[in-house]
C-alpha cells in the first residue's frame, strides 16, 4: 500500500471513529464505506457497515450485505449480526437457526436465544434459559432481564394447564396408573401455582397447593416447596399453619434434593417465622442464615440484626454490620444502593456503645447520599458524644495541666492580665460608692427601712410608712460638698 493511500486510510478510520462516537451513523456509514472503497478487505471497517445499518433500522440491507456471497470472508464472524436482523425480520426460526450453528454460544448470543424462543413461544425452554442467564449476570441489563422472565412466567402460567394434561396422557399410555399420573403432573401443578403466585393471585396459587399435598406426594423435594410457598402466602396471618408448613419444609432427607437457592430460601422464611411466632430456636435459624451464601443481602441482613437484637447479642449485631460494610466498601454501586442498611448500621453500633463503628457507618451513609442533612448531622453528633468520653475527659484535664505548667513556666508570651504573677492594683474603684464602714449602697440599702417592700405579713402588723423624697445618706452628701470644694481650687 503506497504511503498516500494509507494516509488517507488513516484519515478515514480517524472519521468513523468520531462519528460512531458522536452516534451519528449515516455519516459513519459512509466513512465505512470510504473506507472499504479504498481497502476492500478490511474486515472492522464492513463491520461496522452493518452496525451502523442496524442503528438505523436498516435491517434488509444489513442481513443482504452478510449474506452476499462476495463478503462471505467478511462476514464470517458476525453471527450475532446476522441472527439479530434475521429476528428483527419476523424470521425467528432463521435466527434461532443461525444461533445455533454458531461455533460458540456467547453470551450474547445466550440473550438472543431466549428472546427468540419467547418469539416461538417455547416459553419453558426460554425460562430456563433465562434463569441460567439472570444467575450468571452481573451488569446494568438486570432489570431488563428480569422483566422479560415475568413475562415468561406469566406465558408458562397459561399452558401449564395444557402441559398437565399431556403429562397425564403420556404416562398412561405407557402402562401407568392413574396415581402415577396424578404423582407425575403433581410437578407441574406446583409450577403452575407459582406462577399464579408470582402474578399475585395467591388465592388461586394456596387452591393449587394444597390440593397437591392433599394427594401426600412422595417426592419430598416437591413437599417442601409447595409447604415453604404456602407458608410465604400465609405471611403473619396464619402463624400455626405456617409452622406446620415449615415443618414440612425442613425434614431430614432434604439436604441433597434442594439447590443452594432453594435451601437459602427456605432458611430465610424460618427466620421470619420464628420473628411472627416469638417462639422457635432463634440461634438455629441464626446460625442457618448465617452459614447461607445469601448472608449480605439486605433482607437476609435484616432478619439476622432483628433476630440478634431481639436476643440482645447487640454487639455481635454491630460486628455483623462490620462484615457487612468489609463486604461492600469498595462496590460504589451497592454503597448507594444499600442506604437503609447503613442506617440501621449506625443504630445498632450505637446500641453496642461503638461509636467510631457508627461514626463509619454515618460516613458511608454521607457516600451513598452526600446531600442528607440529616446524616450529616448525626455524624457531628456522633462525634461530639466521642469527644466528650470520659477517656477523652481525663486527656483534658493531662492537657489542662500541662498547659498551665507551660504557662508558668514562660509567662512572657501572655498579656499582663493573664499571667500567674501578675497582681491586680489597689485604688478606689469610681464605679461603686463605699457605705458606712466600707459597705457597698447595695448592703446598705439591706438596713434602710425606707428602701424595703414590705410583705403582707408585715403590712398587716405595722402601719404603712412613707419614704422620705430625698433618699441620700449623710455620707453620700459629705462627699459631693468635698468634690465642689475641690472644684474652686485655682
Amino acid at each position: 500500500m503506497s504511503a498516500n493511500k494509507e494516509n488517507n486510510l488513516v484519515q478515514a478510520y480517524v472519521e468513523l471513529n468520531k462519528f460512531c462516537q458522536s452516534g451519528e451513523y449515516e455519516r459513519a456509514l459512509k466513512a465505512s464505506g470510504k473506507i472499504l472503497q479504498i481497502a476492500p478487505t478490511e474486515q472492522k471497517a464492513f463491520h461496522c457497515k452493518i452496525i451502523c445499518l442496524i442503528q438505523l433500522h436498516n435491517f434488509k440491507e444489513a442481513l443482504g450485505a452478510i449474506t452476499n456471497p462476495k463478503n462471505a470472508g467478511l462476514a464470517s464472524d458476525l453471527v450475532f449480526e446476522k441472527a439479530y436482523t434475521q429476528y428483527r425480520l419476523n424470521c425467528p426460526k432463521d435466527a434461532l437457526e443461525t444461533v445455533d450453528n454458531a461455533p460458540e454460544l456467547t453470551p450474547a448470543l445466550k440473550e438472543l436465544r431466549a428472546q427468540i424462543l419467547y418469539r416461538l413461544e417455547q416459553y419453558q425452554e426460554c425460562y430456563n434459559l433465562y434463569r441460567e442467564i439472570v444467575k450468571n449476570s452481573t451488569d446494568e441489563y438486570e432489570d431488563e432481564r428480569k422483566t422479560n422472565m415475568s413475562a415468561v412466567v406469566a406465558n408458562l402460567g397459561e399452558l401449564n394447564p395444557k402441559a398437565e394434561q399431556l403429562c397425564s396422557e403420556s404416562v398412561i399410555d405407557d402402562g401407568g396408573t392413574e396415581e402415577e399420573a396424578k404423582e407425575e403432573a403433581a410437578i407441574i401443578r406446583v409450577q403452575q401455582a407459582y406462577c399464579q403466585q408470582q402474578m399475585g393471585k395467591e388465592k388461586e396459587a394456596t387452591s393449587i397447593y394444597q390440593n397437591v399435598l392433599k394427594d401426600k406426594p412422595s417426592d419430598q423435594a416437591l413437599v417442601a416447596i409447595a409447604s415453604n410457598n404456602l407458608a410465604v402466602i400465609n405471611r403473619d396471618a396464619n402463624v400455626f399453619d405456617s409452622r406446620k408448613r415449615m415443618k414440612a419444609a425442613t425434614q431430614e432427607g432434604l439436604e441433597h434434593k434442594l439447590n443452594s437457592r432453594q435451601k437459602a430460601s427456605i432458611t430465610y422464611n424460618q427466620a421470619i417465622l420464628a420473628i411472627y411466632s416469638n417462639q422457635g430456636d432463634r440461634k438455629a435459624a441464626i446460625k442457618l442464615l448465617e452459614e447461607s451464601e445469601y448472608k449480605y443481602r439486605p433482607g437476609v441482613i435484616g432478619v439476622l440484626c432483628t433476630l440478634l437484637t431481639a436476643d440482645n447479642e447487640h454487639e455481635r449485631a454491630s460486628r455483623l454490620f462490620t462484615e457487612v460494610y468489609q463486604h461492600y466498601k469498595n462496590d460504589e454501586e451497592q454503597v448507594r444502593n444499600l442506604r437503609a442498611v447503613w442506617r440501621a448500621a449506625a443504630d445498632c453500633h450505637s446500641r453496642a456503645g461503638d461509636s467510631a463503628a457508627a461514626a463509619r457507618a454515618h460516613e458511608t451513609l454521607v457516600r451513598a447520599a452526600p446531600g442528607d442533612k440529616r446524616t450529616l448531622a448525626r455524624l457531628g453528633k456522633i462525634d461530639i458524644e466521642a469527644l466528650e468520653s470520659s477517656k477523652w475527659m481525663m486527656g483534658a484535664k493531662v492537657v489542662k495541666k500541662t498547659v498551665q505548667s507551660k504557662q508558668e513556666q514562660s509567662p512572657g508570651w501572655l498579656p499582663k492580665y493573664e499571667r500567674t504573677a501578675y497582681r491586680k492594683r489597689r485604688g478606689i474603684r469610681r464605679d461603686v460608692i463605699k457605705g458606712s464602714q466600707g459597705m457597698t449602697t447595695t448592703a446598705v440599702d439591706q438596713y434602710d427601712m425606707s428602701k424595703q417592700t414590705p410583705t403582707p405579713a408585715a403590712a398587716a402588723k405595722s402601719p404603712r410608712v412613707e419614704a422620705p423624697k430625698s433618699t441620700e445618706s449623710a455620707w453620700q452628701r459629705k462627699q459631693q460638698q468635698k468634690k465642689k470644694g475641690k472644684g474652686r481650687k485655682w
